[in-house]
């Protein structure tokens, strides 16, 4: 049996006993199944970081949107720059149209 197998068949166990209507602990679940276990995975995190984080060229810091929960976005001062998509955050877009 799979990982994948095995979560499933937990899955299904969990919610004969607790059912979850409004799908509140569904994101517990899929972020459990897809936490890091080995190197390898770690190396796949730097690169989903890379996909997530992105680098204002105006303020000259890395940014990323939160998760689905959180509103605001996450501001990173002296974080590696290489490899990330030059894209102008939401700060200085407000500040330069309050100008």
């Amino acid at each position: 049996m799979t990982i994948e197998e095995h979560a499933t068949r937990l899955k299904e166990e969990y919610y004969k006993e607790n059912p979850d209507d409004d799908g509140s602990i569904e994101w517990f679940i899929t972020a459990e199944l897809n936490k890091p276990t080995s190197i390898n995975d770690y190396k796949l995190d730097s690169r989903y970081a890379d996909d997530n984080i992105k680098y204002c060229p105006k303020c000259k810091m890395c940014w990323q949107k939160s998760a689905r929960f959180h509103k605001k976005t996450e501001y990173y001062e002296n974080f590696p720059t290489l490899g990330k998509e030059k894209v102008v955050c939401k700060r200085c877009i407000t500040n330069a149209q309050q100008d």
